[in-house]
């Protein structure tokens, strides 16, 4: 957020969480309060961006994975995991 130009509003927190917040900047060092809640805000946004993102392409690709779809996913990363693993184990087992 360095070098943008920023403007001043009011919010409304309720007291426990700006608390917490006022506890956590001080902590991690904001240069202030009002920093520390700009960058909380600046990730959210970007969590929200990613999410609009997401939700486009699967209303682009038809939608989210059947049951059957993420079983087939889940087999084939569940057979890739074992393949990569086993030299591992067999090497292990020698050694003990």
């Amino acid at each position: 957020m360095n070098g943008m130009t920023v403007r001043k509003i009011a919010i409304s927190l309720p007291e426990a969480l700006l608390a917490r917040a006022t506890a956590q900047a001080k902590r991690q060092r904001a240069s202030s309060l009002s920093a520390y809640i700009g960058g909380a805000l600046e990730q959210q946004v970007m969590r929200d961006d990613v999410d609009a993102f997401l939700h486009e392409l699967l209303e682009e690709s038809g939608g989210p994975l059947t049951k059957a779809e993420i079983a087939r996913a889940d087999a084939l990363l569940d057979s890739a995991s074992t393949k990569r693993r086993s030299p591992a184990r067999a090497k292990h087992r020698k050694a003990s």
